[in-house]
């Protein structure tokens, strides 16, 4: 799979524009297979999309139903958009109600150094910000590490 900064080039490459009207599909198809093999893809490239919260330890203790922060398992997805945007939908129970609440601004900065990746939303009108170590990051899963209100969080995702 191609990273997702070679989707401006496919874009290029595969776009009937009145210069490249005379390139057939198969060119395109040629370069572009090129472009993603020289390409080397990141750790951020990994966090794009879907990610459904399957697995909460609370100080090394694994939680199974944490109402904690809205971390409802298989209930809360995170998503990564371009642009750094962070979406965050989840299920909570509001007055003995279950209701579906989204985060309207959130966002994301990965930080190539300290391999660590801030987080900014607001649910129920709450702003919430957290500093998480990423302590696993690939195609399939990833591992979140994180210090709030005195107690060291594990959350576990699984790309969707």
């Amino acid at each position: 799979m191609c990273c997702k900064k070679n989707w401006n080039l496919i874009r290029r490459l595969t776009h009937r524009s009145p210069q490249t009207a005379h390139c057939k599909p198969l060119t395109a198809f040629c370069l572009l297979l090129f472009a993603c093999c020289l390409s080397s893809c990141d750790k951020e490239d990994l966090l794009y999309g879907r990610w459904n919260l399957q697995g909460v330890s609370i100080n090394g203790k694994t939680v199974e139903n944490p109402e904690e922060y809205y971390l409802r398992l298989l209930y809360t997805n995170y998503i990564f958009g371009l642009s750094n945007t962070l979406t965050i939908s989840t299920v909570a129970n509001i007055d003995e109600n279950p209701q579906i609440l989204t985060s309207p601004d959130g966002l994301y900065l990965y930080n190539y150094k300290k391999s660590t990746l801030d987080l900014k939303f607001t649910l129920l009108y709450t702003r919430t910000s957290i500093e998480a170590k990423v302590k696993k990051l690939n195609n399939k899963e990833m591992k979140l590490e994180y210090t709030k209100d005195g107690n060291l969080y594990l959350l576990q995702l699984y790309a969707r």
